[in-house]
């Protein structure tokens, strides 16, 4: 939690600093000044909390069981922050269910910006991973390899695991990221509009009223906006009519538009 206190396991530094003694040739005990390592009381627990906040010096007994002849050394203990990612459910990236299945291909790189939370991705390794165990484990079990065309294993949403090390301390942190699969926007094929050619005199050509379909079409749906287009050109082009309440046909005879609907929150879109 960043606040400067971390737990140590004190006893497996021994080895270290008997230099590999043959066990029971000495004792070693942990001691929080050197006064109480000298008098040798006050021993401290193999796993230790410190006390004084960020690093904090601890000081080693080392005891000749034959002799009872010691030495006392120092021992540093020190806490690194962990890094300051984002905080769980905070992250999430969202694609369209192109084919109605509830599956969708995403790339789990966008959102590393949201999940480093300022902290320097040069600095840092991401980790994706399908279970929270196996993100605190930070191995290869159960990683996700394919990060930039990852398909969701749960339809619609899933929530996968990121672990965030820091490369100079080792020191890293798990959050999740949500994966959401929206719905496109549902449209109803109509049988069209009909007028007669009565106001030029039989050239073929008359005004419509486009947008009188607009809650037909989209079976009173809220929240989607519509976009109408002369013809599959435009369509791909993204050149909508500017004025579909008195659209004159270009088609004489029979004129196909086609119609592009957008979800306003998901940004989501469907043709018909």
């Amino acid at each position: 939690d960043n606040d400067g206190f971390g737990i140590f396991d004190i006893r497996s530094t021994e080895n270290q600093i008997t230099g590999g003694v043959i066990p029971g040739q000495v004792t070693v005990t942990y001691h929080e000044t050197p006064e109480d390592a000298d008098n040798d009381v006050n021993p401290l627990p193999d796993t230790y909390t410190n006390i004084n906040a960020d690093a904090q010096t601890i000081y080693v007994r080392v005891e000749n069981v034959l002799t009872g002849c010691f030495n006392v050394v120092p021992l540093d203990l020190i806490v690194n922050d962990a890094p300051e990612i984002a905080a769980l459910d905070a992250a999430t990236l969202e694609e369209c269910d192109t084919d109605t299945d509830g599956i969708a291909q995403f790339d789990l790189t966008l959102s590393e910006p949201d999940i480093l939370n300022g902290e320097d991705p040069l600095t840092h390794t991401i980790r994706y991973y399908n279970t929270l165990a196996n993100a605190n484990l930070g191995t290869g079990a159960g990683q996700i390899n394919n990060v930039n065309a990852y398909s969701n294993i749960t339809p619609n949403s899933q929530v996968i695991w990121v672990r965030v090390d820091d490369l100079a301390t080792s020191c890293f942190r798990v959050t999740n990221l949500t994966l959401i699969v929206n719905e496109l926007p549902t449209l109803v094929q109509l049988p069209g509009l009909e007028t007669c050619d009565a106001v030029s005199l039989n050239d073929g050509v008359e005004v419509f009223d486009l947008s009188s379909l607009s809650e037909q079409l989209l079976n009173n749906a809220p929240g989607i906006s519509l976009d109408y287009f002369a013809n599959a050109a435009d369509l791909a082009a993204d050149t909508p009519i500017a004025n579909p309440a008195a659209y004159s046909n270009t088609e004489i005879g029979v004129q196909t538009i086609f119609v592009l609907a957008t979800n306003d929150t998901t940004g989501c879109q469907n043709t018909i």
